[in-house]
């Protein structure tokens, strides 16, 4: 009985010094050749698979060989991963020097379909 008490007190204790709430996730936003299937899918091993998703105010162009994002007033279709901590460099080195990370609103589901939400998460886009 002591022990259970024990764990319950060392639980608190670790919520305490972390304020009760967990680390904010990082989110990578990815279309064209880095989606489920394609060539440079591999950059994006260990990173958990979120959903698809859609980024918001863009619009999709075909540059340097490859398709790009850039400010509109559409919606770009891709997937939304959760970074382990490695991916997002890995992805920096892939896009550089063409490419550069930015923030963009991206539209997603929750895994059952059923509730919607607008995240913000990291994506490649060309260098302006």
């Amino acid at each position: 009985m002591a022990a259970r008490h024990k764990r319950k007190s060392d639980s608190r204790q670790r919520s305490r010094r972390s304020g009760g709430r967990q680390a904010p996730k990082t989110l990578l936003f990815v279309y064209g050749t880095a989606r489920r299937g394609e060539r440079n899918h591999k950059w994006l091993k260990g990173a958990k698979y979120r959903s698809e998703s859609k980024a918001l105010h863009v619009k999709r162009v075909k540059r340097l060989g490859g398709p790009a994002m850039l400010p509109g007033r559409s919606k770009v279709a891709g997937e939304l991963y959760e970074d382990n901590g490695f991916v997002m460099a890995r992805l920096d080195r892939l896009e550089a020097p063409e490419f550069k990370r930015r923030r963009v609103r991206v539209w997603t589901k929750s895994p059952k379909g059923r509730r919607h939400k607008i995240v913000k998460a990291w994506a490649w886009t060309p260098e302006e």
